[in-house]
């Protein structure tokens, strides 16, 4: 029950559309169970297996929100635990569970770490937008106001007993009468309570901090590590949802063991009490929000069943009624959670035709950008959209067909990457141009947009140009076009400059290195330069030079790449603002460029650690339960 009020519940269909958030949250449930185990059952083999796999799953998904709401329900239930244990005595047994979850922590970061340690090593050069807030540049703090986007008012918690009618971005507050009236019975019985404690905690923490200031809870939460960087108050609600759905199903279990009781009472004094505080709230929000219902008809009619079911369970204890009977009413309640779960959420796909991929424009980049492929079948060369084209939309279709181009749709993105490569739109000089900028890509373009290129074909109302002037994938050189100072001063020199057969501009704290090595007299590379391979993350070419030469590789210089000549590694400078440039030494050379991020290999050799340590638990269980 627990687990289908969770799977179909509003705010799960809500994220429905959100791939890269619904796929991790599958995997909550599976780690919590793990915890959970682990305390009730004690530390086992088969435990411990089951939380690595439950949260290395979840991180593999997606390293977000749903790993914060991870460590902070971990936290809770931790914490709750070490006061039962603290009361009753047996620290010993609670930290043969914090060692357990200590091993269940170290085995999922292992097997997660090709995505943890590239996340979190990089986050510090990152820019994260925000919307219409400032961006934050690595670990910079979301601005406050950003932090309570989509929060709800207190007058909006009305929406948990009843469906009603309010924007939302991400989230989802309903969870309905009948399921609440069950999460509530979860107090009453005294089974699970090494359980509902936490949960109920977690139900009502998560809820008020919903509502970011309503409670003032906002003010708390922007200061606690990792959940000030969730920056809205609404996603609390998933944390909310499945707390108040685990107890939902202890409440129903609670129920069915009274049912059980022949002679007892459905409903105690505790559940009366409860039923009443739910009926008085219920009805204050019929009365304050009926404008607001989605269906106030819905509404009174799901509580006119509540009420029927509720007494019919007095009646049936007044009349003694016999086991059958009372197992046919719980079995009714059961039945009537979900009937109404289902009435009240409803989640319509939206159909083909309403998705933007079908749209004149979106087709009619898919057809110039396919055309393009053709043009630079190699994609030697880059292409930049201007005028009434998503740059970023543009550049998502173009990745289809391999056309490489100087946007990106992603967030966070490199934040130096950014500024040096990232086309926010025209400019009068020729710096894309020397980033092999060959094609531009324009609807409506203003004349001066495509200065110094020439129209190469027209595709319905979008145009290709083309420019001459354009600096090749990769070259040699012997001679200095310059030496800069910084970004901008590298940009005025450019000026004027022909860029068909490269160019070669240093910072100034490179130039003795370059002047001692360089024959300056040589007007042009005397090298035989032959590509033997060529692949998204290799380069290898042979070569014969006659003298000192630069390889300028025509590639954003990131600190992932890695250069080698006849197979021993040599470093790479940074020549022309931000390209690769490798001095060469007179004779021949076998250079080969690889990206291979550190962070990378590092992880990956401690995913196989950790897949070994897992697999070495799981036959550790097995052949003790043999």
């Amino acid at each position: 029950m627990g687990a289908a009020l969770l799977a179909f519940s509003a705010n799960t269909m809500c994220y429905a559309v959100w791939v890269n958030i619904v796929a991790p949250y599958a995997w909550f449930p599976l780690y919590f169970c793990a915890i959970v185990r682990l305390f009730q059952e004690g530390p086992s083999a088969r435990n411990v297996a089951l939380g690595i796999m439950g949260a290395s799953l979840l991180m593999l998904a997606s390293p977000a929100q749903a790993l914060i709401h991870m460590v902070f329900l971990t936290a809770v239930y931790i914490g709750w635990q070490f006061l039962l244990h603290w009361r009753q005595g047996s620290m010993v047994g609670f930290l043969r569970g914090v060692a357990a979850l200590a091993l269940i922590a170290t085995g999922s970061f292992l097997v997660a770490s090709p995505v943890l340690i590239p996340a979190v090593m990089e986050m510090e050069g990152m820019i994260r937008w925000l919307g219409p807030f400032p961006p934050v540049i690595g670990h910079g703090k979301i601005p406050f106001d950003a932090f309570l986007m989509d929060q709800l008012t207190v007058s909006d918690l009305a929406g948990t007993l009843l469906p009603i009618i309010r924007p939302r971005a991400v989230g989802h507050e309903y969870f309905g009468l009948f399921p609440l009236t069950f999460s509530a019975f979860a107090l009453a019985g005294g089974r699970a309570r090494g359980i509902v404690a936490p949960m109920v905690f977690v139900a009502l923490y998560s809820l008020l901090s919903s509502t970011g200031t309503g409670f003032g809870l906002a003010y708390i939460n922007y200061h606690l590590p990792l959940i000030n960087k969730i920056r809205e108050p609404s996603r609390f609600l998933f944390l909310f949802v499945f707390s108040a759905s685990l107890l939902a199903a202890v409440g129903l279990d609670n129920l069915r063991h009274r049912v059980s009781l022949v002679g007892t009472p459905f409903l105690g004094k505790k559940e009366l009490w409860l039923i009443a505080g739910l009926l008085l709230l219920t009805l204050t929000a019929l009365g304050a929000h009926h404008d607001r219902l989605i269906s106030p008809r819905s509404a009174w009619i799901m509580l006119g069943a509540w009420a029927l079911l509720i007494g019919a369970m007095g009646v049936a204890h007044h009349a003694h009624a016999g086991l059958k009977l009372r197992e046919s009413l719980f079995f009714a309640v059961a039945a009537a959670i979900l009937l109404f779960n289902y009435l009240n959420v409803s989640w319509t796909p939206p159909p083909i035709a309403a998705g933007e991929y079908l749209t004149p424009e979106n087709l009619s980049l898919h057809h110039t950008l396919k055309r393009l492929a053709c043009i630079d079948p190699n994609q030697r060369y880059r292409v930049m959209f201007d005028g009434r084209i998503d740059k970023q939309r543009a550049a998502m279709v173009g990745s289809y067909y391999g056309v490489k181009s100087f946007d990106a749709y992603f967030n966070p993105l490199p934040y130096k990457q950014f500024q040096h490569i990232y086309y926010h739109g025209f400019r009068d000089d020729v710096y894309f141009q020397a980033m092999g900028g060959k094609y531009k890509v324009c609807r409506d373009c203003p004349p001066e947009h495509v200065a110094g290129y020439e129209l190469r074909e027209s595709l319905g109302d979008i145009e290709i140009f083309e420019a001459d002037n354009v600096a090749p994938p990769y070259y040699l050189r012997n001679q200095l076009d310059g030496i800069y100072e910084n970004l901008d001063d590298y940009k005025n020199q450019l000026r004027g400059k022909d860029l068909k057969e490269g160019i070669l501009f240093i910072p100034n704290q490179y130039e003795r290195d370059f002047s001692h090595f360089l024959n300056t007299n040589s007007e042009r590379s005397s090298c035989l330069l032959h590509e033997e391979i060529q692949s998204l993350n290799k380069y290898v070419f042979s070569m014969y030079c006659f003298e000192n030469t630069v390889f300028v590789m025509n590639n954003y210089l990131g600190k992932a790449w890695r250069a080698s000549v006849n197979g021993e590694d040599i470093p790479i400078h940074e020549v022309n603002g931000n390209q690769m440039g490798i001095l060469l030494h007179a004779g021949p050379s076998i250079l080969e460029i690889r990206y291979a991020p550190d962070t990378l290999r590092t992880a990956t050799r401690l995913f196989v650690a950790g897949l070994v340590l897992l697999i070495v638990i799981v036959f550790r269980g097995f052949y003790r339960r043999r």
